[in-house]
Formats: C-alpha cells, structure tokens, sequence
C-alpha cells in the first residue's frame, strides 16, 4: 500500500479521490512546522504540499522511500528542486488546473482598474457622487501588452480578443507562427512598453525578469498606461509603480499577492489608481477543486508509473504512449549499460542522434535512460533513475549532447548513441551504438561501430571482434561447451569476406574466466568481453 502525506489544506474533491483508492494510505498534517514534517516523513511514497511547506533538502534526505513530491499550483519554490533531482525523486506541479481562474481574475482586475470600479464604490460607501471625476476607459480598440505567452497568457489574450482588442506580446520561447495561430503580434519589449495601453505580466522569475517593471521601462511607455500583475510581485520594481501612480503616469495598477511578509511593506495600498487583491487568482472554487484532482491524479499515476504529467525535473512527452516511451527508454538504458562496459576508461562525452518523425518528443526521455545506464556502472554510491541521471552525470563530467536526425533508410525510429573517452596517453577512444524497436516493443542492437548486426541487449553476452577466417566459429563453439555453457543466439556483423567480424553471442549462463583467457589467447581473437544486461 502507498503512503501519501498531504501538508496543509487540499480540495475535498483531491481528498475524495484519496478515500475511494484502497490502494493508498493517506495522512494530512495540518502544519508547516518542519520539525513535525520530518517525523512524518521516513516511510512515505509521496507529499503533496501547498506553497506554504518548504521541502528542504533535509526534509527529502529523511524521506528514504519518497519518489513523487507534489505542488499544488505552478510555483515550485518552496521545493528543493535541486535536492529532489538527486535523490530520484519526482517533482510534480498544476501549471494548467488553475490557468482559466488566472485568466479571469487578469480580465476583472483589467475591467475594474479601466472602470474604476474600487474607487466608485468606496465613493458611493462614503455617501459621495462622483461619476464625473471617475471617467473610465474601454476596452474596445486598446492595445493589451502580454508580457509571457504561456497557459493563462494564452487565455487572457483570447479572452482581450472578445472585448475587440489588439493583442501584442513578448515571449522568446514562442515562435511566430504560434502567434499567428493565436492572433497575437509577437513584439520586443521595447515595442511593447511604447504601444500598449494595458500591460499584464505573466511570466516567470527569473535573473532577466526581476524587476522588469522598474522606473526606465515605465519610462518608456504611454501616459496613462494601466499594468496588471497576477504573477508574482519580483517582476516589478512596487516603488517605482507608486511613483508612476502619483505621478498620473500610470492611470492603474491592479496587483495580485504580497509585497513581502507584512501589508506594510506594499507602497501601493491606499494609493489612488491601485487595486491590490491577496492571491485571490487562483484560489475560486472551481481552480481549487481541479487543481487538487489534477495533483492527486497525477501523483497516483507517477507512482504507479502509467503516466507522467506536469513532471518539473522530468522530460516526458506530453500526452505519450507510457508503454511505447517506456520501451524506447529501456532501450536507450540497455545502449548505456553496453557502452559503459565496452568502454576502456571513464566516458566523457555522449551523444544521443535520434531519428524518425514519431522519435521527435522522445529524444529527452531516451537520453535520461541512456545516462542512467551509463552511470549505474559507476561506483557513485546512490540509486540512479532517469530523474537524476542527466543531473548526476553533470556533476561527474560527462558531458551529453542531443540531436535529431533524418533517419536511415532501413530503420525509422533508430536510437544511435555515440561515445568518448581518453586514455591515460590521451589517446582518444570512440564508439558509435544504434538500437531500434521491432513491433514497437522488442529491442535489438542493429549497429555497433561499421558492423550491422542484430541482436538482443538483453542477459549475459560474449561480445566477441575477431579475424573471419574459418573456424573461429566452431572453436569458440567448442570453447564455451567444453566449460558447460550453452549459446543462445549468435549473431555475427563483419566488414567483408576474410576481414573483420564482430559477434554477439546472447549465453544462457555465465562462464568462467578461464573461457574468456582462453578466447583472448587465439591468435584470431582481438577482443572478447562479458556483457551483462
């Protein structure tokens, strides 16, 4: 039975789907105490936590049996991403569950800056009339600046679009043609800042994004700019936005969150043209109902390993065939596992060459496995997965490289794999694998340096290079008898008649060494070597 820990609050309807699984145990601690969380810890499979729980690395050390950690919402900050990652453990967020709550809140905060709907109700609370002096503006024919064109940014710019609005943003991982699909005109921030008469940021934090909305940029665009800001208070410079406020600069600002730990470091409150909600974005009852489904779901299924969704650590294809990826994920662990062995010394670089139009979105997850058995020939001294392969193998000095390729004629999903190494002269050592999956299931080696063969990576393997003269066949045949140990397949790749051969010969047992001596000593033997997969 799986053991989960939820910290904190999470939807009914999540904890509904919890108490109908007789599979799952489940606990919640009402508590962000990380002295009670590490009593709680030590046997569970997974956490579920809000933004309130910080997951530090001293947490996820005492979790020996964890593998998934689960936000709710998109932020992971207050989860030791890089600790998680090491350790093997799985990091899984909500970045879409509450993405339409987001855009609506962007689009109420837009309608009551522009209208001015604050100030008219305290105005009328109070007793006073002052329509006149509240003029707003319409939507109607603006020009709306989206800074990050991401899930909500997406919705928010449709959602403009029905008000008749022109619609611009920056975003550097959009192309234009995504743009285009949207009906959106993707811009620099600099053409954004001068033309937009409403800006809303929906963008992540990050060295390049701290502080965007400062004093230079709101220098830069129109009088009387209105900026929404549902994403997180980083993005912005607040006194800057004060000034620009009082200034008459801006004509607006609707914020969503803190400013720090107390209301009083928020230079915005009180001022005339803001509008401050506390995290209210995401937080209607529809979003936190889907976002504790979509949590629960999709930690069940990570640990169930029938799918993998809104993985933060973990390259998986969106919407994948489990089965299939998996399969291509075995094979490419297998090509590892038989390059670390073939090699001489310690493999410094890698690199994954993938090909066939259906390979395109696999190539990451195909890499992560290809490390991992790489590096569970390396005495490291920790578990290796496919979540903390990539970051483990950095850290070791083996450098990877991914690549797309055309394909060869004979195969359209072929996996190559090409490696490197220096001996102790500096000498460089190379070796280039390539695998394919038959019937999309079964995997085989079809290529080992020049030599086409195809072969089983699977149980105990001689792996043989020899002269091709006659013979050699029958007294390796006669070797491997003589000690009891039977062939199960052989499969022979050679570069021409009377030239080079390679041989991979699948054994039902492991010999002796004194079968592998004996092969090394022939005179037309130049390799012999165990394999084990």
């Amino acid at each position: 039975m799986k053991k989960i820990l939820i910290v904190n609050e999470l939807g009914d309807a999540g904890v509904h789907l919890l108490e109908a699984d007789n599979e799952i145990d489940f606990q919640i601690l009402k508590s962000a105490d990380e002295e009670l969380l590490l009593q709680a810890v030590s046997d569970i499979d997974a956490i579920i936590v809000d933004g309130s729980m910080q997951v530090t690395e001293k947490i996820i050390q005492a979790a020996k049996k964890l593998r998934v950690i689960g936000r709710t919402g998109i932020r992971v900050r207050n989860i030791d991403l890089n600790a998680a990652t090491r350790q093997g453990i799985i990091v899984i967020n909500t970045p879409q569950a509450n993405a339409v709550s987001a855009a609506e809140h962007t689009l109420a905060l837009m309608l009551a800056s522009c209208r001015r709907i604050p100030q008219a109700n305290l105005a009328m609370a109070a007793g006073e009339h002052l329509s006149k002096r509240l003029h707003g503006i319409d939507l109607q024919g603006k020009t709306l600046g989206i800074v990050g064109l991401g899930a909500i940014g997406r919705l928010v710019a449709a959602r403009a679009q029905a008000f008749d609005m022109q619609v611009i943003a920056v975003d550097p991982y959009v192309s234009e043609l995504v743009g285009r699909e949207l009906g959106v005109t993707l811009v620099d921030l600099d053409d954004l800042l001068r033309d937009s008469d409403i800006i809303t940021l929906h963008t992540v934090v990050s060295e390049e994004t701290i502080e965007l909305i400062n004093a230079e940029t709101l220098s830069k665009t129109k009088d009387g700019l209105v900026l929404i800001n549902i994403s997180s208070a980083r993005l912005i410079d607040p006194q800057a936005v004060a000034d620009a406020l009082r200034a008459g600069k801006l004509a607006g600002a609707a914020m969503d969150g803190p400013f720090g730990e107390s209301l009083a470091e928020n230079p915005l409150l009180g001022l005339e043209g803001a509008i401050n909600t506390p995290s209210l974005a995401t937080q209607s009852e529809d979003a936190i109902a889907a976002v504790s489904v979509e949590i629960v779901e999709n930690t069940l299924a990570a640990l169930r390993g029938t799918a993998y969704r809104n993985t933060v650590n973990m390259a998986w294809p969106a919407e994948a065939d489990v089965a299939l990826v998996q399969a291509y994920v075995q094979l490419a662990e297998r090509i590892g596992a038989l390059q670390f062995q073939l090699a001489s010394e310690k493999i410094e670089r890698v690199e994954i060459e993938v090909s066939g139009e259906a390979m395109r979105s696999m190539v990451r997850p195909m890499a992560a496995g290809l490390l991992s058995g790489l590096l569970k020939g390396y005495d490291l001294k920790q578990a290796i997965n496919h979540i903390n392969a990539p970051f483990i193998a950095k850290e070791n000095g083996v450098h990877i490289s991914q690549e797309y390729g055309i394909g060869e004629a004979d195969y359209s999903n072929l996996i190559t794999c090409r490696v490197q190494w220096r001996d102790d002269e500096g000498q460089i050592g190379k070796r280039s694998i390539a695998g394919v999956l038959f019937g999309s299931r079964e995997p085989r080696i079809v290529q080992i340096d020049s030599f086409r063969i195809e072969a089983k990576p699977e149980g105990t393997i001689l792996v043989m290079a020899n002269k091709d003269v006659p013979g050699v066949i029958g007294q390796v045949a006669t070797l491997l008898a003589t000690y009891g140990v039977n062939i199960a397949e052989w499969r022979l790749g050679r570069s021409g008649p009377m030239e080079d051969a390679l041989a991979f010969i699948n054994l039902d047992g492991d010999p002796p060494s004194a079968v592998i001596d004996a092969l090394r000593q022939a005179p037309q033997v130049t390799m012999a070597q165990i394999i084990k997969l």
